[in-house]
């Protein structure tokens, strides 16, 4: 089995070689040679996620000084019938609605990013990666739909829904900072429920445990946590 994954997406999207390496590998001695090993294939960025938290050390002290860029969380919750219809959110509309607000507020979306807080990433290559998942999720990638809550007919937030192993899945989710505290977001995540209902039983979200509003938020609905994990990027010379 190979201690690594070199991921031909993220290499296409950033232009330079990028690869994964396994939550097990996190013993100093392995690391250390996993790590020359992707050196001497010219790779330059090096993700890792690990659930660990003993191990964790040999990353940040390791030659390539690992840097600590997301703490993860998955919510979950059973989803239950919402039994309202509110007129302000539909379907997300090509030939009326307009693409740039929603670009803007996936970018908003992902401002607690690991791209968005990894140093050596521009901030321009983070906004052009969370607006071409938007975009993707306009092209319905992934059965992706994305619904829009609208204010005198104007886009004011928004999120995408999917099914994934049979669960459903909220990928993006953001309100215009212009419009927060009105409940524009539970309005979203009712709406979420409403779409997955008959659909399947289950409700996912990730966030960043950096995010406490976001936590907040997703906690007072009644999700719980499932799983955290600490992700690291390691930049090889």
């Amino acid at each position: 089995m190979d201690n690594y994954e070199l991921l031909k997406w993220d290499t296409r999207f950033f232009g330079f070689p990028v690869a994964r390496i396994q939550d097990g590998l996190l013993i100093e001695e392995k690391l250390a040679s996993v790590l020359e090993n992707l050196s001497h294939q010219q790779i330059k960025l090096v993700y890792c996620a690990t659930k660990s938290g003993i191990d964790q050390q040999c990353l940040i002290k390791s030659p390539y000084s690992g840097i600590l860029v997301d703490w993860k969380i998955t919510y979950k919750k059973s989803i239950e019938f919402v039994n309202e219809h509110d007129d302000h959110i539909q379907s997300f509309k090509h030939e009326t609605d307009d693409e740039h607000i929603l670009m803007q507020l996936a970018r908003e979306a992902g401002r607690f990013s690991r791209f968005n807080k990894d140093p050596n990433i521009d901030k321009k290559v983070f906004q052009k990666l969370y607006s071409l998942w938007m975009q993707n999720s306009l092209n319905r990638e992934g059965e992706t739909q994305v619904l829009v809550y609208k204010t005198n007919n104007e886009i004011v937030g928004m999120v995408t829904l999917k099914i994934v192993g049979g669960v459903g899945v909220i990928d993006l989710i953001a309100v215009d900072t212009n419009f927060r505290g009105k409940g524009i977001g539970k309005k979203l995540l009712r709406a979420a429920e409403t779409f997955f209902y008959r659909k399947t039983n289950q409700l996912k979200v990730v966030t960043q445990g950096e995010n406490k509003k976001a936590c907040s938020f997703y906690e007072s609905f009644g999700f719980e946590v499932e799983e955290q994990v600490n992700f690291y990027h390691l930049w090889l010379k």
